[in-house]
């Protein structure tokens, strides 16, 4: 949950365009963390999925990723949404912890 979240965190600051400062972090983070969890919570579609199962839905997207080092065999993944425009997968292997988000703006 913490990687998720720092993850998250993360790109919600890029997206916004705020620079990643410590007093700036812990300042907002309860408002950035509302915004983030509040959606994920709202609209996500939580299931547990094998690497080859992702590994699939990523091909199936066309998304160009070098994923085949991140989801090994033993890495474990959460999919968070699975719909035509949007896939986002959290997961983590023995070294990191990783997120894909891939969407399409229709």
């Amino acid at each position: 949950m913490e990687g998720y979240i720092l993850l998250q965190e993360r790109l919600k600051y890029c997206e916004d365009e705020l620079l990643w400062e410590e007093k700036s972090v812990i300042q907002n983070r309860i408002g950035i963390l509302n915004q983030i969890l509040h959606y994920s919570i709202e609209n996500g579609d939580f299931r547990v999925v094998s690497s080859d199962e992702a590994s699939q839905r990523i091909n199936q997207l066309d998304i160009e990723i070098n994923y085949k080092d991140i989801l090994i065999s033993n890495s474990k993944n959460l999919v968070i949404y699975d719909d035509w425009n949007l896939y986002e997968l959290f997961g983590e292997n023995e070294n990191d912890y990783y997120l894909f988000i891939w969407y399409t703006t229709a």
